[in-house]
């Protein structure tokens, strides 16, 4: 767990310092090392292992991964503008009537507790969404789902299939 909070932390900190200097090259970081994360939990390896082989998986496909990911967070926004333009208008009834000052910290509370029931719905679709890319470029490149078949169809199976499933 420790490996994947630092190399989660490396990731978003490279991608930051390119996001500072011009917006193209934290973005097109992020791609590249998108798949790091599913790498580093399900092949093992540190963070060179695990950003190179993001590297290679998502090399061809970036712009797949950016529509992916694009789509995710538009679907982020909607769901929390969906949670958010009720508090909004009740804040707007209650200036009317005078009571902002005492409704406000009401208004705050309910506005982080919107927040939070949008983003535990919806947050999680981008690392589901990141791993099912792992796993379909695993296939594309590497023909992954051959490796299994023919590891199952092989006595012995079991551990067969478990080593076909670590290879690269």
């Amino acid at each position: 767990m420790l490996r994947v909070v630092l190399i989660t932390l490396a990731v978003t900190v490279a991608a930051g310092v390119g996001l500072i200097f011009l917006i193209v090259p934290g973005i097109y970081l992020w791609l590249m090392w998108s798949l790091s994360i599913p790498a580093t939990v399900l092949e093992g390896g540190g963070l060179g292992v695990s950003t190179t082989r993001s590297k290679y998986l998502t090399q061809g496909s970036r712009g797949r991964i950016f529509v992916i990911c694009l789509l995710i967070f538009i679907l982020v926004w909607i769901v929390s503008v969906i949670f958010q333009i009720p508090l909004g208008i009740a804040f707007a009834v209650l200036i009317k009537k005078g009571n902002a000052a005492h409704a406000f910290p009401i208004i705050a509370m309910a506005s982080s507790l919107g927040t939070f029931v949008s983003t535990s719905l919806v947050g999680p679709l981008l690392t589901i969404a990141l791993t099912l890319i792992y796993y379909d470029q695993r296939v594309r490149k590497e023909g992954f789902d051959l490796q299994l078949m023919m590891a199952a169809l092989q006595p012995g199976s079991q551990p067969a299939a478990a080593a076909a499933a670590t290879t690269n």
